[in-house]
Formats: structure tokens, C-alpha cells, sequence
């Protein structure tokens, strides 16, 4: 006789078979005796999960008056693929600095064991690359805590099962810039908030114009989460009006955030042009050198003179900063550039040489 028990409860076993007579009407069972070796056999094919449990072999002898009972029991574990159970975290909100708590369990059999990694294996909020555990905690939330954690689940047979975990954090904006473009006229901000974030910009303290054929204003989502902006401000105008007090200002639920640029006149071009150098000219060994620069829209970009190594024009030494430069002593090869550059050779003749560096 073949009896099935449940592995929790061994109360009300399944009959499978009595002697030759199969008693389970499941296809999958089948029986295989042999009454001349005393061998009895249940095959079960096409295994299940269901099929885990203590099967129980009796044999009993009715040839004399009294009755005997043999038992054996087999346990049988079928190997389950590793799953994420339905209680654990999917998405969470909450707000900065509070504490949260993500939780993951799972099934399968060998029994699988769980841990966690955030999204490209950035260190997670303990410090550590993989937490080995069903719950991870993590205590005083900040935005930089934001975004994807992975629950993986294993075990020995080498299956695995991950979840996705989403956590948002929900904190007032945060802004970096404006910074100039690279075109002239261009202010670009760079905004972070949960929830959803609004951005103004304003000159002198007053709102642009959105509907101002002079400028464009263009904002970009960098995420799906929308909880960072880049904000575009491109002015088209002539240079002597594009000065100003200019504030990149982002606000949400939770509170607001102002950054200004200052463009002062002549600033507007970003990039300061140099119109003229010293002219060629040939001095003594011994002598003193004088070169000269004049630019343009220089104010906020300071004209730097550098000596390069000849036999190595990447190596460069500092020399100053300022519109001249004088070398009481011209033995060296000198190099001095800033957009345009005058090659020096003592006591050969002195070359010129001019090249764009936009």
C-alpha cells in the first residue's frame, strides 16, 4: 500500500494504491510490482510542486492470525523555481529624512535566500554594494537615496528572481546653475524636486515673457520619475540688451529654490576675442622682451601667458596673468597664448603665428 502525507500535516494521508489497484485517478501515477521479488514500485511522472510530501511504503502480512505492519517513509522535495511573493515592496513614497523600510520575501524550493543592490551597483544607503537580508532599512532619508533597488532571490539550483523596487523621495527643489550655454545668449538651470517641479524665470526680479518672439524657453525631463529638469533660457537679441539680473526660480509643494546669473555689458559674447599682439621682432641675447595683448570682453576672462617646452609643447609653466608680459631674460623658447599665440625664438628670427581656440 502507498500513502501520501502532507509535509506540514501527517493527519489524513492520500491513498494511492492498494496492492495492484491504483486508487488516485491521476494519470500520472502508475504502478510497477513484482509479486516474485516482493518489489513494489510507484512511479509518478511529470513531477509538481503538489507532488512534495512523505510517501509512506506499508506492507502488511494477513497469513496468519495476526496481522503485521511494516512502514517506510520517503520524503520527496520537488525543486520549486525561486519567486517574489506578492507582500513585498514594489514603489514607496516618502519624505526626506524620514525612515523607510523595503521588504522582500520569496518562495521556492531549495528555500531561496534574498538580498539587495541598487540600480548600476551604486552603494546603497548602508555603504555596502549587496545587503543580504528580507528587509533593508534605511534611516534619514535624502534625495540622493532616490530611485531603483533591486530584490534578487537565489538558491542552490542556481534560479533566480528579481523585483523591482522603486523608491521616491519627496523634497524641495534643488537648484544648480544658471550657467552660460555654449552659444551665446544661453542660460541653462538645473533643477531636482518631488513632487513635480515648476520653473520661472525672471530678469530684474519681473517674469519673462513666455510669448516674447526675443527669447525661447525650452524644459527637458532627464528621468522617468520627472524629478529632474533642465531648464533652457535662449535669448535672441542684440548683445547691449541681453544684460541683466536673471533668476532661474523652481518651486513644488514642499518649498522653492532661486538662482541668479548676473550678465554684465559686454559679457554677453561668453568668449572674449583677442585683436591684437605685439608685432614680429628680433631682440639681442640679454635683452628684454616685451609682448602685449589686447582684447575684447575680457572682463570676466583674464588674458594668461604660459611658456611651453619646446621639445614638448603639452608641458606648460604658468607665467601671469595680465595684458603684457615681460621677460627680462630671453634665453628660453617662449610660448605665450590666449586664443592667439607668438612663437619666440632667441636669437632666431621671431615667428608669429595666430590660431582660434572657440
Amino acid at each position: 500500500m502507498w500513502l501520501k502525507y502532507d509535509t506540514n500535516h501527517f493527519s489524513n494521508p492520500i491513498i494511492i494504491s492498494a496492492g495492484t489497484a491504483l486508487l488516485v485517478p491521476d494519470y500520472r501515477y502508475s504502478l510497477g510490482n513484482s509479486i516474485e521479488n516482493n518489489t513494489f514500485m510507484l512511479k509518478i511522472s511529470d513531477l509538481r510542486v503538489s507532488d512534495t510530501g512523505t510517501y509512506k511504503c506499508r506492507a502488511t502480512n494477513f497469513s496468519t492470525n495476526n496481522t503485521f505492519t511494516a512502514d517506510v517513509n520517503m520524503t520527496v522535495m520537488v525543486r520549486e523555481p525561486v519567486y517574489i511573493l506578492d507582500n513585498s515592496t514594489s514603489s514607496i513614497v516618502v519624505r526626506q529624512r524620514e525612515s523607510v523600510q523595503l521588504e522582500c520575501y520569496a518562495g521556492g524550493y531549495p528555500p531561496p535566500r534574498v538580498y539587495w543592490r541598487r540600480e548600476n551597483r551604486t552603494l546603497l544607503p548602508t555603504g555596502e554594494r549587496i545587503f543580504r537580508g528580507n528587509i533593508l532599512t534605511i534611516q534619514s532619508v535624502t534625495r540622493f537615496d532616490r530611485g531603483r533597488y533591486y530584490c534578487l532571490a537565489d538558491n542552490d539550483g542556481n534560479m533566480t528572481a528579481r523585483r523591482t523596487v522603486t523608491l521616491k523621495v519627496m523634497f524641495p527643489p534643488n537648484v544648480e546653475g544658471p550657467t552660460p550655454g555654449s552659444k551665446n545668449g544661453t542660460l541653462v538651470c538645473h533643477v531636482e524636486g518631488f513632487p513635480k517641479t515648476t520653473i520661472t524665470w525672471l530678469k530684474e526680479g519681473e517674469p519673462l515673457n513666455y510669448s516674447n518672439p526675443s527669447l525661447s524657453i525650452s524644459n527637458y525631463l532627464l528621468n522617468e520619475e520627472e524629478d529632474v529638469i533642465v531648464s533652457v533660457l535662449q535669448l535672441r537679441t542684440n548683445e547691449s540688451l541681453l544684460h541683466g539680473r536673471y533668476t532661474c526660480s523652481a518651486t513644488n509643494s514642499l518649498g522653492s529654490k532661486d538662482q541668479v546669473i548676473l550678465i554684465e555689458t559686454g559679457s554677453a559674447n561668453m568668449n572674449p576675442t583677442i585683436v591684437k599682439i605685439s608685432d614680429d621682432q628680433i631682440e639681442n641675447v640679454g635683452g628684454t622682451l616685451k609682448l602685449e595683448c589686447t582684447t575684447r570682453d575680457s572682463e570676466e576672462y583674464p588674458v594668461i601667458w604660459i611658456k611651453l617646452d619646446p621639445g614638448n609643447p603639452t608641458n606648460s609653466i604658468f607665467l601671469s596673468i595680465g595684458s603684457s608680459l615681460t621677460i627680462p631674460d630671453n634665453r628660453y623658447n617662449v610660448l605665450s597664448i590666449n586664443r592667439s599665440t607668438i612663437q619666440l625664438k632667441v636669437p632666431c628670427q621671431f615667428h608669429r603665428k595666430l590660431f582660434s581656440n572657440v
